[in-house]
């Protein structure tokens, strides 16, 4: 009962912080505009051009600066400021959200421009992990890491909730331009939040290391963990197989279940409601020893309550299942970020977080074959495969690392 109640202390301490607090909204603040963006952009595509392909295209152009460049922002973030990174680069998406509002309003955007602004706000969302995050975890101390880990990724589920709800009814209801000016505003207030931080970020580890020397120190110190390597190589197969069937819900939504795009917004929020509890109840409850079998049990239940989805043909009870897969969702994705966080000495976390933002970032190439195949055997079957490989191939990371069903124990730190 005393763990509980000091996991729960820990909770209510880091709310009281003024800079975790800012750190927090910042984090709030690009959740709700990767989701507003990913389903706007995908109905918006999907309305131009009435192509799976195309709307795959679009979130690869979102997603894929986590697999281009995601360890190389890990590294750069362990050579400058990471307050200025984060700045430096909400400013730029800011300022390019103001000029495509103004394109859209004036009826001369086109789709290469929503793929451009797409792909800078992606590089933000892989700025997140080497540089917001790792600053999270400065701010609250390593005795509170999965508390604040567990914090955000509760946030991100949350965001997953509204961020469809508001994107689909923006675009449903006042148009592109419109979420343009949502996010252009957002990302303002983002900016106002970093600059007025009062904590110092640690002072850079490896500004005489080469880029992709200290990229590559990263992953030799990966190699040595069988944990950490676990969980990268889970997070590869979920980014892969499985969370690709986002890229479908504009599809499925509107010629399977027969919505408009305020509805389908609703029905991806569900997903997102359920990861915020599930999130919610491993920040107050989990414990060092269980952090690899949730993670591994969280994913498993993910892929299966999307199988149940898929099957079910009902908006409503398709919420019901969407909301069951979150809560595994919210448990994978906390313990993702807390098992890394809390292995890595001080002086790696930034490479590692870069390699996890690598790791994500093989769900754009996901999407990608996804949208290919959808051309031919259509969305709903599609996806049915993806998400059945997902299911085997975690049977097989289960069998190749028995770390994830707990065989070994992480260590915490």
């Amino acid at each position: 009962m005393s763990g509980t109640t000091s996991h729960g202390q820990h909770v209510f301490d880091l709310v009281r912080e003024p800079d975790f607090i800012r750190l927090w909204a910042v984090g709030w603040i690009n959740g709700i505009l990767r989701w507003l963006e990913i389903l706007a952009i995908g109905i918006f595509t999907y309305r131009q051009t009435e192509s799976e392909l195309m709307v795959s295209l679009m979130l690869f152009a979102r997603m894929a600066p986590l697999l281009l460049v995601g360890a190389l922002l890990g590294a750069i973030a362990e050579r400058i400021n990471r307050r200025t990174m984060v700045m430096v680069s909400m400013s730029v998406v800011c300022l390019t959200s103001v000029a495509l509002s103004l394109l859209a309003a004036s009826g001369l955007l086109q789709l290469w421009m929503v793929a451009a602004g797409a792909c800078l706000s992606g590089i933000v969302s892989a700025i997140e992990f080497p540089a917001r995050r790792t600053m999270l975890v400065e701010v609250a101390g390593s005795e509170r890491v999965s508390q604040a880990v567990s914090l955000d990724s509760s946030t991100q589920h949350a965001t997953r909730a509204v961020g469809p709800l508001v994107g689909g009814a923006l675009i449903q209801w006042l148009g592109i331009d419109s979420v343009y000016v949502c996010s252009a505003t957002a990302y303002a207030l983002g900016v106002f939040g970093i600059a007025t931080l009062r904590f110092k970020p640690a002072a850079p580890t490896a500004t005489k290391q080469r880029l992709f020397g200290i990229v590559g120190e990263g992953l030799r110190y990966v190699r040595t963990e069988p944990t950490m390597l676990a969980v990268l190589l889970v997070t590869v197969c979920m980014n892969f197989l499985g969370f690709s069937y986002n890229s479908m819900m504009p599809v499925i939504g509107s010629d399977v279940l027969g919505l408009e795009g305020a509805a389908i917004g609703a029905l991806m929020s569900s997903e997102g409601l359920g990861a915020l509890l599930g999130a919610l109840l491993t920040a107050f409850f989990c414990r060092p020893p269980h952090y690899a079998r949730l993670f591994f049990f969280g994913s498993c239940t993910f892929l299966f309550m999307v199988q149940a989805f898929l099957a079910c043909g009902s908006a409503l009870l398709g919420a019901v299942f969407l909301f069951l897969a979150g809560i595994g969702l919210g448990a994978f994705a906390a313990m993702q970020s807390t098992i890394l966080l809390s292995l890595a000495p001080a002086g790696m976390r930034a490479r590692v977080m870069g390699l996890l933002a690598v790791s994500i970032g093989f769900g754009p190439l996901g999407v990608m074959l996804v949208g290919a195949v959808a051309e031919y055997l259509g969305a709903l079957l599609t996806v049915r495969l993806s998400t059945g490989l997902g299911l085997l191939s975690m049977v097989l990371c289960a069998f190749t690392l028995p770390v994830l069903v707990g065989i070994e124990r992480v260590r915490g730190r």
